[in-house]
């Protein structure tokens, strides 16, 4: 990846790579020469489709119907950047700069201040700031995040991070915690609706593009021939959306709150949730691989 500018932690399992100015993401993690993360091969193959590549996190996660919803007495225009489907998706900061604060071999933090972006605050009226922070310990990479409302009213606040894994549906084996699968319109939209869910013991000619509420685990667990791999969210996520192309890849992708949520406010399940004035909202997840 000499094509960006990146930051690389250490430890005697582990080696992650991070790059600042696409939205801090963890590009790169392997344990020895394993690489578990999903890798740009090129620049160009990079800007193709960010969101496919590392861990992007997600301010607000996935899709927004129209790019505007009402919350608190205010109306909150977003930009519409799934145009086909006339969307909002993946938020702010997936891929704007972060600023790194502190750094030693094991640890990184960066943060991202939305008093350098104003074109943010046309349509989401809120200073705020993304703290991400990575640590190595052990066979384990620690990420967190906080996100400070630095604004004078109370602020809708979801979270999620779009994790490609590398996976062979023939080979590899995929569970997640998922409990009910939320339906979803023609715009990839819950309906509010929710059912039963299982996944398949194979997902070999699988495809999914699909939500699910969380049964409390908060866990992924992928089994490859060469190494396994455990992904555990914290308390705040109770929904994911799994996203599976046979591509070579998978997105387990832990969210606070579930795609749309703010038309859905009224369904605690849903996740919806705002920072009050001063507050950070603070999450954190775990990739152990052994």
């Amino acid at each position: 990846m000499e094509w960006f500018h990146s930051v690389t932690l250490q430890n005697e399992h582990l080696t992650a790579t991070i790059v600042p100015s696409e939205g801090a993401n963890l590009m790169s993690l392997k344990k020895g020469s394993i690489e578990v993360l999903r890798v740009p091969s090129s620049q160009e193959a990079y800007e193709k489709k960010k969101v496919l590549f590392g861990t992007p996190v997600l301010f607000p996660p996935n899709r927004i119907e129209n790019g505007t919803f009402h919350f608190n007495g205010t109306d909150y225009r977003l930009p519409v950047n799934e145009t086909e489907l006339n969307n909002h998706i993946h938020g702010f900061v997936s891929d704007r700069p972060f600023n790194v604060i502190s750094q030693t071999e094991t640890k990184l933090t960066a943060r991202f201040d939305s008093a350098d972006h104003p074109e943010i605050h046309e349509g989401f009226p809120h200073h705020f700031t993304v703290e991400l922070e990575f640590e190595l310990s052990g066979d384990t990479l620690i990420k967190r995040c906080r996100i400070k409302n630095l604004s004078e009213r109370d602020m809708p606040a979801g979270f999620g991070w779009h994790t490609s894994f590398l996976f062979d549906a023939g080979t590899d084996q995929f569970t997640a915690s998922v409990k009910e699968q939320w339906e979803l319109n023609e715009r990839n939209l819950p309906t509010g609706k929710r059912s039963d869910a299982t996944l398949p013991d194979s997902l070999d000619q699988v495809m999914l593009d699909d939500a699910y509420t969380d049964n409390g685990k908060r866990t992924v667990t992928i089994k490859r021939p060469d190494i396994t791999i455990n992904y555990q969210a914290s308390e705040a996520f109770h929904n994911w959306v799994i996203f599976h192309e046979g591509k070579g890849f998978i997105c387990p992708e832990p969210y606070t709150w579930i795609t749309n949520a703010p038309h859905l406010q009224k369904d605690p399940a849903a996740g919806f949730r705002a920072v009050k004035p001063g507050d950070t909202f603070e999450v954190s997840a775990e990739i152990r691989l052994f």
